[in-house]
Formats: C-alpha cells, structure tokens, sequence
C-alpha cells in the first residue's frame, strides 16, 4: 500500500549511514510532505473538516470555533486543499526541526518510533485541530532540547488554541523543567507509580462526571474511538515507563520527566479512554527519551531488553490497528495525482 510504502521510505532516508555527508532524511521529509498534503481523504475525520471549513466560508456554526488557531489557519486558507496542505506543512515540519536537534543516529530512531507506530503519526495526521496543537508542542520540545525552556512554554500555550485539550502542555513543561533538576529518581519513581494506581481509581469517576455536563457531553465519541484498553498494553507500557526511569539520570531531565508523564497518562488512560488523546502531546518527548536510550544502549543488556520490549509494543499496535474494524479508514491514503 501506498501509505505504508511512504512511511518506510521516510525511514530509510534517515539510515545514519546515508546521512553522513548530506541530510537525505530531509528528502524523506519533504516526500512526505508533498504526498501526504495533497491528499484528498484520511481517516474518519477527513469529510467533517472539510464540512467545516465550507460552513465557515458563509458563516454558518461549525464545530471547533472555539478554537482560535484551528479557526486562523481556516480563515488565511484560500481553499481547503491549501488548509491540508499548510497543517501538513507545519506537522512535518515540527517533526524536521526535532530531528534536526538529535545526532544522525538518535535521529534514525526517533523518526523510526515516529512513522512507525500507527497510532502515533497516521492519528495526529487525521485530527487536524490536534495536528496543529501537537505541531506547536513539537516545536517547544525542540527548544526544550536546545535548553531554551522559556520560549517554550510560549509555544505550548499556543497550541491549546488549535484544540482545548493541549491546555495541559504548558503547565506540563513548566513543572517538568523547574522539577527535572531538583528530583532524584526515587522520587520520580514514587511519583509515577503512586500517580498510576490513584489515577486508575479515580479518574474514571472523573470522567464521567465531567461527560454528565452538557457543554462537554459532545466529547463521548472520545470514548468511542479511543484505543481500547487492555492487560497487554498496559503491562508493555508499565515495562516502557521503567525503562526510562532506571535510566532517568541519563536523559535530558526535562525531555524523560516529560515523557514519564506522558507513560503515566497513558497507563491512567486504559481506565478513563478520554485522556487517550491527552497523551498524544506527550508522544514527541516519550519517542526522544527512547531515540536515545537506543543508542545509548545498543551493546547494553538494558538495550536489548529495550528494543525487545517496543518491537512487541508496536507489533501489538499494528496488530490492534488491522484488526479494528474502526481504524479501516486509517488504512489507505487517497491522494491527488496530477
């Protein structure tokens, strides 16, 4: 298939061998760039978007006005195949300047563990509202990784005007980076463990109460799309939240509190669905902290266990992404050819 073909070549552009005197990982880039922003359907959500952006142009009611970024790239859009292609644009270009900020082969990994993994890229591909906020959080952990950790929270409190729910990335990196400094990893470990086990208990009443209010009654279909739970994915990421904390002193602190918070999110989610769409704000710093255990590790037994442990991870996903009656609209990409 096309689209699979696509993401395997963006990956094998990034091999640090082919790297090592012109970036051809950019040339992956801008091939999946130019193919996935000409397309003319993705995902389930591909129709509503361009219902949207057409009501908008007589004025009429659509869903996400609310969003004021969402709602900026609509209007300066002179047409929707030009929205696809600029929200394209700025993804892919948040994922470049990440890349850009890693050595040749923390690169490889990172854009590997990006593509690779179909509930990562393909999903933020298709909500486009997420796609923008997750394109701004992808651009403040790049500053974050060049230690301009103020600028960064600028950009993360921009991204939730693209989508309501990315209001939790900014406050997310200011803790993480006053506190990456002054934790050790006792504490970070007590932390995310007791995070988990009051999370899975009480976040589901939560939850409901907060779908019994009207105003948020339309986010049920969260609930309904979310990648069910289940005891393999919530022992394979119990595994992936380990690993980064015995390795905790050997990241930048801000970039492994960061993706510890996303892993916590990720487990409380297998109890209360609707926070599944929190933790894609948190994938970019999660998939940096492995780029480089990998590395940093390959000769290691800690490695090997490591690369193990997310080859079953996204096996299982792509599993669950075939399977799935509700992800055959992911499966093929629809694009314009001239």
């Amino acid at each position: 298939m096309l689209l699979h073909l696509l993401l395997f070549i963006m990956c094998f552009c990034a091999v640090p061998r082919f790297n090592s005197r012109y970036p051809l990982w950019l040339l992956g880039i801008f091939i999946g760039t130019l193919i996935f922003g000409i397309r003319v359907n993705y995902g389930n959500d591909f129709e509503s978007y361009s219902e949207s952006f057409y009501l908008s142009e007589i004025g009429v009611y659509f869903w996400g006005m609310a969003d004021i970024l969402y709602v900026f790239f609509i209007e300066v859009s002179p047409s929707f195949e030009f929205f696809i292609f600029v929200t394209t644009f700025l993804l892919f270009l948040s994922i470049a300047l990440v890349g850009s900020a890693l050595p040749r082969h923390e690169r490889f990994f990172f854009i590997c563990l990006y593509f690779l993994n179909p509930f990562i890229f393909l999903m933020q591909l298709s909500a486009i509202r997420q796609s923008i906020a997750i394109s701004f959080v992808n651009f403040a952990a790049f500053l974050i990784i060049k230690n301009k950790n103020k600028l960064s929270f600028v950009l993360s409190s921009i991204a939730s005007l693209a989508h309501s729910s990315a209001i939790v990335s900014a406050p997310a990196l200011i803790v993480g980076s006053l506190l990456s400094e002054r934790i050790s990893k006792v504490y970070v470990a007590f932390f995310a463990f007791t995070s988990v086990i009051l999370g899975l208990y009480l976040f589901p009443y939560l939850e409901n109460f907060l779908l019994s209010i009207e105003q948020l009654s339309g986010y049920i279909h969260y609930l309904e799309e979310a990648e069910q739970g289940s005891l393999m994915s919530f022992v394979l990421s119990v595994m992936l939240l380990s690993f980064i904390i015995i390795r905790y002193d050997t990241i930048h602190k801000s970039v492994a509190l960061l993706s510890i918070f996303g892993l916590i999110v990720k487990l409380i989610s297998t109890n209360a669905l609707m926070l599944s769409r929190i933790v894609m704000y948190f994938d970019v710093f999660i998939l940096i902290s492995f780029s480089f255990l990998l590395f940093k590790e390959r000769s290691s037994w800690f490695g090997f266990w490591l690369f193990g442990v997310l080859t079953v991870t996204y096996i299982f996903r792509y599993i669950k992404f075939f399977v799935s009656q509700y992800w055959v609209m992911f499966h093929d990409l629809d694009v314009l050819l001239f």
